[in-house]
Parts: structure tokens; sequence; C-alpha cells
């Protein structure tokens, strides 16, 4: 179950960068949660995610 995301309207923007059909592609989480779920589906995947942006 994900957390209330009313809790987390303060916290950053985040950006995931992954490989993708031979490129790189971008994806913005505004949920600290469902960007680190993302992260780690793309790192068992070997998908080389990065982040590259928290503003």
């Amino acid at each position: 179950m994900m957390p209330d995301r009313s809790r987390y309207t303060n916290n950053p923007t985040i950006t995931v960068e992954y490989d993708c059909r031979g490129q790189r592609k971008t994806k913005d989480f505004k949920c600290v949660y469902e960007a680190r779920r993302f992260y780690l589906t793309k790192d068992k995947a070997n998908k080389n995610p990065k982040v590259i942006k928290g503003d």
C-alpha cells in the first residue's frame, strides 16, 4: 500500500533516467516512494537507472 501522498507535497520532483530500446528516457515522480520503487524495478531489469534531478 502506498503512503498518503498529501504528506509529501513539499518533497521535490525526482527525475529518473534509464535505458530503453537503445536510448535514454526520463520519468518524473512527485512521490519519493514511487521513484524508489521505479528505480529498483529498472535496476533489477538491468536498465541502468540514474537519479538525475531532485529539485
